[in-house]
């Protein structure tokens, strides 16, 4: 996105979560220890850090979110 929008002003940030604790990631379960799971708050918070955030304060970037952590 930011190669194709950055020339109209437009910034992109993507969040890289690791395995995140939903249904869909049921068959990893056995093999991901629960701590490095990610919960679904944690990425929700993570979302709400970047919209709260001033634009001129975001460079684009790929943010990797690993359990425990914060932006």
């Amino acid at each position: 996105m930011h190669k194709e929008l950055g020339s109209e002003g437009i910034k992109s940030t993507a969040l890289c979560p690791a395995f995140v604790d939903t249904p869909m990631t049921d068959f990893v379960k056995g093999q991901v220890s629960p701590e490095e799971m990610i919960r679904t708050t944690d990425i929700a918070a993570a979302v709400a850090f970047l919209l709260d955030v001033s634009p001129a304060c975001i460079v684009p970037e790929i943010q990797f979110l690993r359990p425990g952590e914060s932006l």
